[in-house]
């Protein structure tokens, strides 16, 4: 699960597992495109160069050898049977080709929505003599690799506007236990942060620096594509300030009574901005957040409940 601050590169939390299953070259591969990848191998991995096998064909664009895209991946070794690296979707191409030189090459000319199984040896992946850095592992260890192509990583910023209203705010609809629908309405991107209290709670107001759990939505405004939520899970918890959080959700929390549901839009510049690498460079945000608890600040670590 992201956090929401800034994109991790290696580091992710192995989510729940469900839909297909797709085996190719001993590789088997349990999980939902884009949500999940649990890997295993049968049988030995030939060492002798890179193979790549197509397991799921995407039908959306075609991903360009200079496009930054995001992608969904899980690092397996065969030998020892375990993960390296559990599938996570927390990084771009320009943050994974750091590990991964020649995945820029093996995804070049595939189509948005496909899903690779890649197999060689742990040189001719991850470079000579860093298996030995990254995960003991000797350049010769056979390793196991699954890529989803996920989408493209915006460029630019989307055009902003001085004037937006009320009418611009996305529509959310909350079930009888709370748990939100966003749907986009007009899609204007405000050129600062703006919030709106869908739900008036009656407990303490959250301070700047206090400390707060919450349930949040984070939705894309450009597409309406939800990115993550917990609602319906445990709440994540933080300090409410810029140094744990993005400067419009921090925004969006300070100032607001507990038990209270807002919804924020929020611009690049107060959200990821441009940062290379990170997978929502450039795009303007929607959470929805339910404050369920604050207090002062303590020296507990963030967490997004995972």
């Amino acid at each position: 699960m992201r956090k929401l601050l800034t994109a991790g590169v290696i580091a992710a939390t192995m989510v729940g597992l469900a839909g297909c299953s797709n085996g190719s070259n001993g590789v088997d591969v349990t999980g939902d495109f884009g949500t999940a990848a649990a890997v295993s191998v049968s049988g030995d991995v030939d060492t002798s160069k890179v193979q790549v096998k197509t397991l799921i064909d995407g039908d959306g664009d075609t991903v360009g050898k200079d496009d930054n895209v995001e992608i969904g991946l899980a690092l397996y070794d065969p030998t020892n049977q375990k993960d390296l690296s559990p599938y996570n979707t927390t990084s771009s191409l320009a943050s994974w080709k750091q590990y991964f030189s020649s995945l820029p090459d093996q995804i070049d000319g595939k189509k948005i929505g496909t899903r690779l199984s890649i197999t060689g040896s742990a040189s001719d992946l991850l470079g000579a003599g860093n298996a030995s850095s990254y995960f003991g592992l000797d350049d010769s260890d056979p390793l196991a690799m699954v890529v989803d192509v996920i989408g493209l990583v915006q460029s630019s910023d989307p055009e902003l506007s001085d004037t937006f209203g009320d009418a611009d705010f996305p529509t959310v609809t909350l079930d009888d236990s709370g748990n939100p629908t966003t749907t986009i309405t007009t899609g204007v991107t405000p050129k600062t942060t703006q919030v709106k209290v869908i739900k008036q709670g009656d407990g303490e107001t959250v301070a700047a620096g206090n400390s707060v759990s919450f349930h949040y939505q984070l939705t894309k405004l450009r597409d309406g594509k939800q990115v993550e939520s917990n609602y319906g899970g445990d709440a994540a918890s933080s300090t409410a300030d810029e140094a744990g959080l993005i400067p419009g959700f921090v925004k969006a929390l300070v100032g607001q009574k507990v038990g209270s549901t807002v919804v924020a839009v929020v611009p690049p510049s107060e959200a990821y901005g441009s940062s290379d690498g990170a997978v929502m460079q450039h795009e303007a945000l929607v959470f929805v957040l339910t404050i369920d608890s604050t207090g002062p600040a303590s020296d507990a670590s963030t967490s997004t409940g995972e």
